[in-house]
């Protein structure tokens, strides 16, 4: 297992969240991400900036919705 996939391995009981960069993740990233089975949601119809989706997701997180 190499290191940036070594990130991706989150806690027992624990979520990991991931705010695409302003260009979006590379293709790379991307096949490592949905290598571990996550799930894409969209927050909102808009594009946030990733500021502000980073605390939009973990307010959402919080609050369980």
């Amino acid at each position: 297992m190499g290191e940036a996939e070594s990130k991706l391995e989150p806690k027992p009981g624990k979520n990991l969240i991931f705010i695409g960069p302003e260009g979006d993740f590379t293709n790379q990233e991307m096949d490592l991400i949905k290598k571990k089975h996550a799930a894409s949601i969209r927050l909102r119809p808009q594009v946030l900036r990733t500021e502000t989706a980073a605390i939009f997701a973990l307010s959402m997180a919080h609050l369980g919705g």
